[in-house]
């Protein structure tokens, strides 16, 4: 029954004249559009009325079952044939039967009849706007289309700016490397391959040979002064033994941190003096602060080690090679 339904609600759409077999017609006519006092304005539409009386099969609906089952005709007829034996069974038991949003088709006393709606509910709504509405939506809408356009006249302008100051940055590096610097006795490298001869010092410019103590060299100011410079080789001879001593001292170190190193790692170390306590440990390190020494803390005692290893006779070679063991005659090897 609610195939026959749908069936019937899409039909009165689009035709005046719709046949139910064996129940009856709903007839659609037009309605013109209406003012009413109020100013409510009610749009043209249809307005549906039924008549039992027309109730032969005109085909209509058996197409329209046809059409959207695919089915032969023959098949649609009988579908359309049990769908309308349920309708009157339903009006039969409910007296009543609601056709889509149109109305009710209703049975009383075995007539039919139908109700329709207050309104034509297929008809599309209308809906009007106020003029001072639509006037201010216009005026918004331009407005920000001025606004995209002066963006995009802003972005136009930033980008063609940019432009220009790449091409004067060009053309500026350009004129400053293809122009000539003149060089006047010049120490210093240039971009800029020039051709230039060294021009023969003056008599002021004096120029010292090594091994002397002082003198003084006499420079072209850039302005209308004279500069004084002191050369003094003692005073760079010194510099350099220093630097000779940093790097001879970082050498040092870098051995004593080997040492260190060496001491500090393995199972087994030559202990050269074992104490009592901490501070006969701290008194014989700096009394022997010219070599690297260790303490190790074991069983109460502070022993002092020289050199460990990972096994007895690694570390006995060891103390061989570096002569410990005449110097401390009575070092022995322990295990941490």
């Amino acid at each position: 029954m609610q195939e026959l339904i749908r069936h019937i609600d899409y039909l009165l759409v689009r035709r005046d004249c719709v046949i139910v077999p064996g129940i009856g017609a709903f007839i659609a006519s037009a309605k013109a559009a209406t003012i009413d006092a109020d100013g409510i304005m009610t749009p043209p539409g249809r307005v549906l009325a039924f008549n039992p009386a027309i109730n032969h099969n005109d085909g209509l609906l058996a197409s329209s079952y046809a059409l959207r089952m695919q089915l032969p005709v023959e098949e649609a007829g009988k579908a359309l044939a049990a769908d309308v034996s349920d309708m009157r069974h339903a009006l039969e038991s409910d007296g009543r039967v609601t056709i889509g949003r149109h109305g009710d088709l209703m049975l009383d006393n075995g007539s039919y009849s139908f109700i329709a709606a207050d309104k034509p509910q297929w008809l599309p709504e209308i809906k009007l706007r106020s003029i001072i509405d639509m006037a201010r939506d216009d005026s918004k809408a331009a407005e920000m289309q001025s606004a995209i356009a002066k963006s995009e006249r802003i972005g136009s302008a930033l980008r063609k700016l940019k432009i220009a100051a790449s091409i004067a940055v060009i053309l500026a590096l350009g004129f400053v490397l293809s122009t000539p610097t003149p060089i006047d006795n010049a120490q210093f490298a240039s971009p800029v391959v020039e051709q230039f001869r060294l021009k023969a010092p003056g008599p002021e410019r004096i120029l010292r040979q090594p091994g002397q103590q002082s003198g003084t060299l006499m420079m072209q100011a850039p302005a209308d002064c004279q500069a004084v410079i002191m050369a003094d080789t003692a005073g760079i001879n010194a510099y350099k033994a220093e630097l000779r001593q940093k790097a001879e001292t970082a050498r040092r170190q870098k051995t004593e941190a080997a040492a260190t190193r060496q001491a500090s790692e393995g199972r087994y170390c030559l202990v050269v003096a074992s104490l009592n306590n901490g501070e006969e440990a701290r008194k014989f390190l700096s009394a022997n602060n010219s070599m690297p020494l260790h303490v190790l803390e074991k069983d109460g005692h502070y022993r002092i080690y020289a050199i460990s290893g990972n096994s007895i006779g690694e570390v006995k070679n060891l103390a061989n090679e570096s002569g410990l063991l005449s110097r401390f005659p009575g070092a022995w090897v322990c295990r941490k």
